[in-house]
């Protein structure tokens, strides 16, 4: 594991390549981001 992480930190790294789930959990926290973003402004 340690190796993968040393690669995430990599600087020349641009992006990062998702698995299917991951992306859907990355869609739902960015939802979830959002909406409470919106809550805390009214």
């Amino acid at each position: 594991m340690q190796r993968q992480q040393r690669g995430l930190r990599n600087r020349s790294l641009e992006h990062v390549t998702l698995a299917r789930q991951e992306v859907g959990l990355a869609h739902f926290h960015s939802t979830l981001d959002r909406h409470l973003a919106e809550e805390a402004r009214s």
